[in-house]
């Protein structure tokens, strides 16, 4: 970073030779945690590096692969999923255009690392299988063991163990001149089927094992990620004071989202875990986003706040909606949904503010079916009130009444 840093400093310095430290160098602050950075030198040089296509002379592939690649990992890495997604998405659209199968390869790749952040869990696994099969074919810079590792988190976290172990057997089949840079994503991987198999502590000591490489190496997006998914299964304790530091020099909210979570979890702050339930659904980050609000409403039914948990238990399934059957140790404790189907989307519409004149119109029903279906919510859901249905049912209503994330 410093000798790509002195390359791009000049205003006017040779352009091949700062196109040549621009591709570079983008991935290896996005790793650093220095995301910003990394999207603002990849917007600088983007058109430059279309002129010049192979500038890489040491390394094969497309220079403009490696510098969108490195480009999207500074947003999911730096918590902006939802720009990381419409990058990837017109890449995707324009590689296909252009009948660049490369290209493609790569953006299909980048679309899984993105849904996988989101935690589309069936979404990712389907990106993840396009781009291996497209790998599968020569190019001159392979992804293949990526694809794989990729295949093989997004099933454990479907709870796919079969699909799981199938794609991560050979994942570290298939070395390429890059292997080491995403060596780190195929052993979390590794990490998440070892979970998927109940072994959760030597689950933990994998990833605490990629994070402690991580941050010697300088690469702190990377060992935030590791130790947050130590977090996540179950020590907290031990890794938020680390992520506390690194989230205070990296850029981004994701870090700081995660240092917040931690100390949450190590606090049994049910509060705090609704904020970073919060913050990671700001991010698009669904699935950290259920965990916490799980995670909340366990800590709220250990202190028999029943009001609180059947909240943050509503909040928790709706987002998982979005997840596709993903499931971890965090939402084993998750209590099933108490409503019918057609009970909750009455109680949604009502939540929203609609009379039952204007629900019984919408649904095709009568009042009276309505207000039964009603009266039926209130007593599974232990309100009663309508106000007090909305509490628990909208999220941002609740929300509105907690304090922004603290700041790390």
């Amino acid at each position: 970073m410093a000798v790509a840093s002195d390359i791009l400093r000049p205003p006017s310095g040779n352009e091949r030779a700062c196109v040549q430290a621009a591709v570079v160098v983008v991935s290896c602050l996005a790793e650093a945690g220095r995301g910003d950075e990394a999207v603002t030198i990849a917007e600088r040089w983007t058109e430059a590096v279309r002129r010049i296509p192979n500038p890489l002379s040491v390394l094969p592939g497309s220079g403009l692969g490696i510098l969108l690649a490195g480009k999207c990992l500074a947003l999911v890495m730096g918590g902006h999923l939802h720009q990381a997604e419409a990058l990837t998405r017109e890449e995707y659209r324009r590689n296909l255009t252009q009948h660049d199968h490369e290209g493609t390869a790569m953006s299909a790749l980048l679309s899984g690392v993105v849904a996988l952040a989101r935690g589309r869990v069936e979404t990712a696994g389907q990106w993840f299988r396009e781009a291996a099969g497209l790998f599968r074919t020569p190019t001159s810079l392979n992804y293949l063991s990526a694809c794989l590792a990729g295949m093989a988190r997004a099933a454990s976290l479907a709870g796919d163990r079969p699909t799981a172990n199938a794609a991560l057997a050979p994942a570290d089949e298939f070395p390429t001149p890059l292997t080491a840079a995403y060596e780190p994503f195929i052993t979390l991987s590794r990490a998440w089927v070892t979970v998927a198999h109940g072994e959760v502590s030597r689950g933990r000591a994998i990833a605490l094992g990629v994070a402690d490489r991580a941050e010697e190496a300088g690469q702190y997006a990377v060992a935030v990620e590791a130790l947050h998914d130590i977090a996540r299964l179950g020590d907290a304790r031990s890794v938020a004071p680390r992520l506390h530091g690194l989230a205070s020099v990296m850029q981004g909210p994701l870090a700081p989202g995660c240092a917040v979570h931690a100390e949450a979890l190590a606090a049994h702050d049910g509060k705090r875990l609704d904020q970073a339930s919060a913050a990671f659904e700001a991010m698009g980050a669904q699935l950290l986003a259920a965990e916490a609000a799980a995670q909340a409403a366990a800590v709220y039914q250990a202190e028999g706040r029943r009001a609180s948990m059947r909240a943050s238990s509503a909040s928790a399934r709706r987002l998982l909606e979005g997840c596709e059957g993903a499931r971890t140790p965090a939402l084993s404790g998750l209590a099933p949904d108490p409503l019918t189907p057609r009970e909750r989307e009455v109680a949604m519409l009502v939540a929203r503010g609609l009379t039952s004149a204007e629900v019984a119109q919408r649904l095709v029903l009568s009042i009276r079916t309505v207000e039964n279906h009603v009266q039926r919510g209130y007593a599974k859901l232990g309100v009663a009130s309508r106000a007090e249905l909305r509490l628990v049912l909208q999220p941002e209503a609740r929300y509105s009444s907690l304090t922004s994330p603290p700041s790390v």
